[in-house]
């Protein structure tokens, strides 16, 4: 899994490999402190995907975690807001 641009002023993009059957990917994001400040459900297709990450130029500077979760697997990672 990758996120790019990262850091980031606005948006960002996040590719990832769905090798799945699962076609379901749910996306969150949190603040430091813990609170879920967005989240949605994305379809994936099999094989190479890229997902835009909703424009977080309205986002205080700071460090955010993503968690992507696909069927029973959960990935997490760190986005930076400049």
């Amino acid at each position: 899994i990758k996120i790019y641009p990262n850091p980031t002023s606005n948006t960002s993009v996040i590719e990832l490999e769905n090798t799945s059957s699962h076609s379901k990917l749910s996306l969150s994001i949190f603040d430091v402190y813990g609170k879920q400040i967005y989240s949605s459900i994305q379809n994936l297709n099999y094989g190479l995907n890229q997902i835009p990450i909703k424009d977080v130029s309205e986002f205080p500077s700071g460090i955010y975690f993503i968690h992507l979760q696909i069927g029973d697997e959960t990935y997490s990672t760190k986005l930076i807001k400049l």
